[in-house]
């Protein structure tokens, strides 16, 4: 007897809309995630997390830069990942 393979159009989906998802699934792991401001990024108020602290930061204005309007990467984003 032969198994049916069953085929679904899975939609694309956007850069964005990976991200994001991959940092909501860091989540389900009990990781942090931050979008953090240039001052909270650098410079002597930057936010500083324990090393026992498992978390991913992503620097906004990097972010802002990194997609277009329709969700697609243009520029790397950049990211610091503690833990």
């Amino acid at each position: 007897m032969f198994a049916h393979v069953v085929l679904a159009v899975i939609p694309a989906q956007t850069d964005m809309f990976r991200l994001t998802r991959r940092l909501d699934t860091l989540k389900g792991y009990r990781w942090n995630y931050y979008v953090l401001s240039d001052s909270e990024w650098s410079g002597r108020c930057r936010m500083r997390l324990s090393p026992d602290v498992n978390a991913v930061s992503l620097l906004q204005a990097s972010l802002k830069q990194a997609f277009a309007d329709d969700g697609s990467q243009l520029h790397p984003v950049r990211v610091k990942v503690n833990g």
